[in-house]
Protein backbone atom coordinates (compact mmCIF):
# COMPACT_ATOMS: atom_id res chain seq x y z
CA UNK A 1 0.00 0.00 0.00
CA UNK A 2 1.66 3.69 -0.81
CA UNK A 3 2.16 5.82 2.34
CA UNK A 4 -1.46 7.92 1.82
CA UNK A 5 -4.10 7.35 -0.75
CA UNK A 6 -5.52 10.41 -1.77
CA UNK A 7 -2.35 11.47 -4.59
CA UNK A 8 -1.95 10.59 -8.01
CA UNK A 9 1.48 10.82 -8.83
CA UNK A 10 1.85 8.53 -11.88
CA UNK A 11 4.64 9.70 -14.22
CA UNK A 12 3.15 7.62 -16.89
CA UNK A 13 -0.56 8.16 -16.94
CA UNK A 14 -2.82 5.31 -17.53
CA UNK A 15 -6.62 5.02 -18.13
CA UNK A 16 -6.12 2.22 -15.71
CA UNK A 17 -5.49 2.27 -11.85
CA UNK A 18 -3.79 0.51 -8.83
CA UNK A 19 -5.82 -2.78 -8.64
CA UNK A 20 -5.67 -1.97 -4.32
CA UNK A 21 -5.90 2.17 -4.09
CA UNK A 22 -7.53 4.06 -6.00
CA UNK A 23 -6.08 7.35 -6.70
CA UNK A 24 -6.56 11.12 -6.13
CA UNK A 25 -8.22 11.23 -9.96
CA UNK A 26 -10.68 8.35 -9.05
CA UNK A 27 -11.49 10.16 -5.76
CA UNK A 28 -12.29 13.58 -6.78
CA UNK A 29 -14.64 15.11 -4.96
CA UNK A 30 -17.38 16.90 -7.24
CA UNK A 31 -16.90 20.23 -5.88
CA UNK A 32 -12.70 20.43 -6.14
CA UNK A 33 -11.10 23.20 -7.43
CA UNK A 34 -9.61 22.76 -11.09
CA UNK A 35 -7.29 25.86 -11.67
CA UNK A 36 -4.35 27.47 -10.40
CA UNK A 37 -5.92 30.37 -9.08
CA UNK A 38 -9.35 28.67 -7.71
CA UNK A 39 -7.20 26.10 -6.09
CA UNK A 40 -4.53 28.96 -4.25
CA UNK A 41 -7.53 30.77 -3.18
CA UNK A 42 -8.84 27.68 -1.30
CA UNK A 43 -5.67 26.93 -0.25
CA UNK A 44 -4.97 29.82 1.24
CA UNK A 45 -8.67 29.05 3.47
CA UNK A 46 -6.82 26.30 4.70
CA UNK A 47 -8.15 23.75 2.12
CA UNK A 48 -5.21 21.20 2.22
CA UNK A 49 -6.30 19.15 -1.01
CA UNK A 50 -6.24 22.61 -2.77
CA UNK A 51 -2.61 22.96 -1.81
CA UNK A 52 -1.64 19.95 -3.25
CA UNK A 53 -3.46 20.72 -6.41
CA UNK A 54 -1.73 24.06 -6.88
CA UNK A 55 1.62 22.04 -6.10
CA UNK A 56 0.67 20.00 -9.47
CA UNK A 57 0.72 23.09 -11.24
CA UNK A 58 4.11 24.23 -10.07
CA UNK A 59 5.56 20.76 -10.04
CA UNK A 60 4.16 19.81 -13.67
CA UNK A 61 4.90 23.68 -15.06
CA UNK A 62 1.35 23.62 -16.22
CA UNK A 63 0.44 27.32 -17.37
CA UNK A 64 3.18 28.55 -15.05
CA UNK A 65 6.77 28.12 -14.67
CA UNK A 66 8.28 25.01 -13.30
CA UNK A 67 9.02 26.00 -9.58
CA UNK A 68 10.55 23.70 -6.96
CA UNK A 69 10.53 26.25 -4.24
CA UNK A 70 6.51 26.93 -4.68
CA UNK A 71 5.77 23.03 -5.19
CA UNK A 72 7.76 22.94 -1.73
CA UNK A 73 5.77 25.53 -0.27
CA UNK A 74 2.50 24.04 -0.69
CA UNK A 75 3.17 20.45 -0.14
CA UNK A 76 4.59 21.96 2.66
CA UNK A 77 1.33 23.78 3.58
CA UNK A 78 -0.96 20.25 2.69
CA UNK A 79 1.30 18.94 5.18
CA UNK A 80 1.12 20.73 7.60
CA UNK A 81 -2.46 20.82 7.44
CA UNK A 82 -3.11 17.26 7.79
CA UNK A 83 -2.69 16.23 4.11
CA UNK A 84 -0.79 13.19 4.15
CA UNK A 85 -0.23 12.89 0.54
CA UNK A 86 1.56 16.40 0.59
CA UNK A 87 4.20 14.90 3.47
CA UNK A 88 4.26 11.88 0.72
CA UNK A 89 5.03 14.32 -2.44
CA UNK A 90 8.06 16.03 -0.09
CA UNK A 91 9.50 12.81 0.94
CA UNK A 92 8.95 11.41 -3.34
CA UNK A 93 10.39 14.90 -4.10
CA UNK A 94 13.56 14.77 -1.46
CA UNK A 95 12.31 18.20 -0.17
CA UNK A 96 12.33 17.59 3.47
CA UNK A 97 13.88 14.96 5.15
CA UNK A 98 12.01 11.87 6.49
CA UNK A 99 12.77 12.85 10.01
CA UNK A 100 10.71 16.42 10.06
CA UNK A 101 7.68 14.40 7.50
CA UNK A 102 7.54 12.17 10.32
CA UNK A 103 7.17 14.78 13.03
CA UNK A 104 4.38 16.28 10.78
CA UNK A 105 2.92 13.12 10.18
CA UNK A 106 2.73 12.52 14.77
CA UNK A 107 0.83 15.56 14.34
CA UNK A 108 -1.11 14.67 11.22
CA UNK A 109 -2.26 11.08 12.85
CA UNK A 110 -4.68 12.51 15.78
CA UNK A 111 -6.43 15.04 12.91
CA UNK A 112 -6.76 11.54 11.37
CA UNK A 113 -8.41 10.28 14.40
CA UNK A 114 -10.62 12.98 15.03
CA UNK A 115 -12.03 13.15 11.47
CA UNK A 116 -12.16 9.07 10.95
CA UNK A 117 -14.36 9.02 14.02
CA UNK A 118 -16.50 11.61 12.76
CA UNK A 119 -17.17 9.01 9.66
CA UNK A 120 -14.27 10.54 7.43
CA UNK A 121 -13.71 7.77 5.07
CA UNK A 122 -11.01 9.37 3.26
CA UNK A 123 -9.51 10.45 6.78
CA UNK A 124 -10.21 6.52 7.63
CA UNK A 125 -8.43 5.50 4.62
CA UNK A 126 -5.49 7.59 5.11
CA UNK A 127 -4.56 6.55 8.56
CA UNK A 128 -4.78 2.93 7.56
CA UNK A 129 -2.06 3.85 5.40
CA UNK A 130 -0.24 5.40 7.91
CA UNK A 131 -0.60 2.12 10.28
CA UNK A 132 0.26 0.01 7.48
CA UNK A 133 3.60 1.89 6.89
CA UNK A 134 4.21 2.58 11.04
CA UNK A 135 4.39 6.40 9.54
CA UNK A 136 4.09 8.57 12.73
CA UNK A 137 2.34 6.18 15.02
CA UNK A 138 3.95 1.68 15.27
CA UNK A 139 3.33 -0.40 12.41
CA UNK A 140 -0.49 -2.00 13.32
CA UNK A 141 -1.71 -4.15 10.00
CA UNK A 142 -5.03 -5.21 12.25
CA UNK A 143 -5.61 -1.28 12.80
CA UNK A 144 -5.21 -0.85 9.46
CA UNK A 145 -7.04 -3.71 8.23
CA UNK A 146 -9.88 -2.08 11.10
CA UNK A 147 -9.56 1.64 9.77
CA UNK A 148 -10.10 0.69 6.45
CA UNK A 149 -13.52 -0.98 7.41
CA UNK A 150 -14.61 1.97 8.80
CA UNK A 151 -13.81 3.81 5.95
CA UNK A 152 -15.31 1.78 3.27
CA UNK A 153 -18.69 1.55 5.62
CA UNK A 154 -17.86 5.63 5.94
CA UNK A 155 -18.31 5.08 1.91
CA UNK A 156 -14.88 5.87 0.78
CA UNK A 157 -14.44 3.64 -2.14
CA UNK A 158 -10.57 3.31 -1.96
CA UNK A 159 -11.33 1.77 1.81
CA UNK A 160 -13.33 -0.80 0.40
CA UNK A 161 -10.52 -1.66 -2.40
CA UNK A 162 -8.17 -2.04 -0.08
CA UNK A 163 -10.84 -4.60 2.09
CA UNK A 164 -11.29 -5.69 -1.31
CA UNK A 165 -8.16 -6.62 -1.83
CA UNK A 166 -7.13 -7.80 1.14
CA UNK A 167 -10.06 -10.92 1.47
CA UNK A 168 -8.43 -11.95 -1.99
CA UNK A 169 -5.26 -12.34 -0.29
CA UNK A 170 -6.63 -14.46 2.54
CA UNK A 171 -8.92 -16.62 0.34
CA UNK A 172 -12.06 -16.01 2.26
CA UNK A 173 -14.72 -16.33 -0.52
CA UNK A 174 -17.64 -15.21 1.97
CA UNK A 175 -15.81 -12.02 2.80
CA UNK A 176 -14.61 -10.96 -0.42
CA UNK A 177 -18.09 -11.26 -1.57
CA UNK A 178 -19.11 -8.73 1.05
CA UNK A 179 -16.15 -6.54 0.16
CA UNK A 180 -17.13 -6.85 -3.92
CA UNK A 181 -20.30 -5.74 -2.55
CA UNK A 182 -19.57 -2.70 -0.30
CA UNK A 183 -16.77 -1.71 -3.19
CA UNK A 184 -19.70 -1.25 -5.64
CA UNK A 185 -22.04 0.35 -3.06
CA UNK A 186 -19.44 2.96 -2.16
CA UNK A 187 -18.62 3.49 -5.92
CA UNK A 188 -21.65 3.69 -6.91
CA UNK A 189 -22.44 6.35 -4.71
CA UNK A 190 -19.25 8.45 -5.26
CA UNK A 191 -19.96 8.15 -9.03
CA UNK A 192 -23.04 9.54 -8.69
CA UNK A 193 -21.90 12.42 -6.55
CA UNK A 194 -19.69 13.10 -9.65
CA UNK A 195 -16.33 11.38 -8.87
CA UNK A 196 -15.14 10.32 -12.46
CA UNK A 197 -13.01 7.36 -11.47
CA UNK A 198 -15.43 5.71 -9.58
CA UNK A 199 -17.61 5.70 -12.48
CA UNK A 200 -14.72 3.98 -14.69
CA UNK A 201 -13.59 1.82 -11.29
CA UNK A 202 -17.18 0.09 -11.32
CA UNK A 203 -16.53 -1.34 -15.11
CA UNK A 204 -13.16 -2.02 -14.61
CA UNK A 205 -14.27 -4.52 -11.59
CA UNK A 206 -16.75 -6.58 -13.69
CA UNK A 207 -14.86 -6.85 -16.63
CA UNK A 208 -11.56 -9.42 -17.18
CA UNK A 209 -9.07 -10.06 -15.53
CA UNK A 210 -11.88 -9.34 -12.76
CA UNK A 211 -14.27 -12.01 -11.80
CA UNK A 212 -18.25 -11.46 -11.85
CA UNK A 213 -20.57 -10.58 -14.93
CA UNK A 214 -20.49 -7.05 -16.98
CA UNK A 215 -22.66 -4.47 -15.42
CA UNK A 216 -25.58 -4.18 -17.36
CA UNK A 217 -25.36 -0.19 -17.45
CA UNK A 218 -21.38 -0.72 -17.90
CA UNK A 219 -21.70 1.72 -21.07
CA UNK A 220 -23.36 4.39 -18.92
CA UNK A 221 -20.95 4.52 -15.89
CA UNK A 222 -18.66 5.23 -19.01
CA UNK A 223 -20.35 8.13 -20.24
CA UNK A 224 -21.01 9.15 -17.15
CA UNK A 225 -17.11 9.52 -16.20
CA UNK A 226 -16.26 10.65 -19.84
CA UNK A 227 -18.92 13.60 -19.05
CA UNK A 228 -17.43 14.44 -15.72
CA UNK A 229 -13.78 14.36 -17.16
CA UNK A 230 -14.44 16.62 -19.85
CA UNK A 231 -16.24 18.89 -17.24
CA UNK A 232 -13.09 19.15 -15.02
CA UNK A 233 -11.15 19.63 -18.38
CA UNK A 234 -12.83 22.77 -19.25
CA UNK A 235 -12.70 24.43 -15.65
CA UNK A 236 -9.19 23.69 -16.36
CA UNK A 237 -7.72 20.94 -14.63
CA UNK A 238 -4.97 18.93 -17.22
CA UNK A 239 -4.94 15.62 -16.10
CA UNK A 240 -8.88 14.98 -16.87
CA UNK A 241 -8.15 16.37 -20.35
CA UNK A 242 -5.83 13.55 -20.78
CA UNK A 243 -8.04 11.07 -19.15
CA UNK A 244 -11.37 11.86 -21.43
CA UNK A 245 -8.94 12.13 -24.47
CA UNK A 246 -7.47 8.93 -23.47
CA UNK A 247 -11.24 7.51 -23.52
CA UNK A 248 -12.50 8.78 -26.55
CA UNK A 249 -9.17 7.66 -28.16
CA UNK A 250 -9.11 3.90 -26.80
CA UNK A 251 -12.30 2.88 -25.98
CA UNK A 252 -14.05 1.20 -28.45
CA UNK A 253 -17.92 2.06 -26.89
CA UNK A 254 -16.49 6.11 -26.52
CA UNK A 255 -14.55 6.28 -29.43
CA UNK A 256 -14.32 9.77 -31.19
CA UNK A 257 -10.88 10.39 -32.55
CA UNK A 258 -11.55 14.60 -33.38
CA UNK A 259 -12.95 14.44 -29.81
CA UNK A 260 -10.27 13.15 -28.15
CA UNK A 261 -7.71 15.64 -30.30
CA UNK A 262 -9.51 18.63 -29.44
CA UNK A 263 -9.95 16.89 -25.49
CA UNK A 264 -5.50 17.01 -25.77
CA UNK A 265 -5.59 20.17 -27.08
CA UNK A 266 -7.35 21.67 -24.21
CA UNK A 267 -4.43 19.85 -22.16
CA UNK A 268 -1.91 21.12 -24.33
CA UNK A 269 -3.50 24.68 -24.17
CA UNK A 270 -3.47 24.44 -20.36
CA UNK A 271 0.45 23.56 -20.23
CA UNK A 272 0.33 20.02 -19.96
CA UNK A 273 2.80 19.44 -22.66
CA UNK A 274 2.80 15.40 -22.83
CA UNK A 275 -0.46 16.10 -24.25
CA UNK A 276 0.44 18.36 -27.35
CA UNK A 277 1.75 15.51 -29.74
CA UNK A 278 -1.53 13.51 -29.19
CA UNK A 279 -3.34 17.00 -30.26
CA UNK A 280 -1.32 17.02 -33.67
CA UNK A 281 -1.92 13.45 -34.29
Amino acid sequence: MALVVSACRESSRSTEQDDHVLTASAVQPAGACFDLQGCQSRCDTGMAAACLRAARFHHEGWGVPRSPERTKQLDLRACDLGNGAGCEELLERSLVPETEIVKMLVKAVEQYGRSCDARDGESCSTLAALYGMGRGVPADGVKSAELDEHGCHAGFPPACASVLARTRRLHDAAATKRADADLEAASRRACEAGTSGACKRLVTYSSPPYPGPRLPDADALLRRSLALDTRACELGWPEACYFAGAALDENSILHDAEHARLMFARGCQLGDRSQCEKARK
